[in-house]
């Protein structure tokens, strides 16, 4: 068994091209989630915060595919921290615990009530999302 490394890796979309060859056991792509990350690379927003890219012995792609298509769609050289030589079967364990959803981002930084503070956010962007909608076509 090799030992894990890791190794902080300049990824440009090529390369993650080449990487994702060997993604053949993960979920199934978020559009949605690969277009939000491009869009934060290509603006300059991307924030490098540890989370690295995980990959088995074999190269197969054990976390990180949305990161990797997300270099792709943006076209913008990314750097990775890339763990390399983890056991497949340690996928059972990467990613299993509790999403952050924007309550837990408010409630972290010191909002006094968090869960009211997301509700009333969500219903504003609801609002102001579908007024455009209806008012998209009227000039």
């Amino acid at each position: 068994m090799k030992k894990v490394t890791a190794k902080l890796v300049e990824v440009t979309p090529d390369m993650a091209a080449g990487m994702l060859k060997h993604n053949n056991m993960n979920r199934n792509i978020s559009q949605l989630n690969v277009k939000r990350y491009a869009q934060a690379m290509q603006s300059g927003e991307w924030e490098q915060n540890g989370q690295t890219i995980t990959v088995a012995v074999d190269g197969t792609i054990l976390d990180g595919q949305h990161r990797l298509w997300a270099v792709i769609e943006s076209g913008v050289t990314i750097t990775f921290l890339i763990v390399y030589n983890v056991r497949k079967e340690a996928i059972a364990t990467i990613d299993s615990g509790i999403v952050r959803t924007f309550r837990h981002l408010l409630q972290i930084k010191g909002s006094k009530h968090p869960a009211s503070a997301a509700a009333v956010t969500k219903i504003a962007w609801i609002c102001d999302t579908v007024d455009s909608e209806m008012n998209a076509g009227s000039s």
